[in-house]
């Protein structure tokens, strides 16, 4: 009898410890639950059911894209958009 509670409180603490799972600041985690969504996991720990939940690690760090220049045609009336400040505005 008490070899079967010790290998019970064994297994609990087995299951326990294996469904812990970190997620890193720069991550989100998100649950499935048999396949289908069940919740996004903040960065910190955060505990699944071993074998029934699977986490997967979504980066959600900002990606820096090389914009290229765009060259402006113009305002409605005609006139460029960019022109020094003497032509736009009249000479002081």
């Amino acid at each position: 009898m008490h070899a079967l509670l010790m290998f019970i409180v064994a297994a609990i603490i087995v299951l326990f410890l294996a469904g812990i799972r970190i997620v890193r600041p720069t991550h989100r985690g998100l649950v499935e639950r048999l396949g289908k969504y069940h919740r996004f996991a903040d960065p910190g720990f955060s505990w699944v059911i071993p074998v029934i939940d699977k986490m997967f690690q979504i980066n959600i760090t900002e990606q820096m894209v090389n914009a290229e220049l765009v060259n402006i045609i113009g305002d409605i009336a005609g006139t460029p958009a960019i022109l020094p400040l003497k032509e736009k505005f009249g000479q002081r």
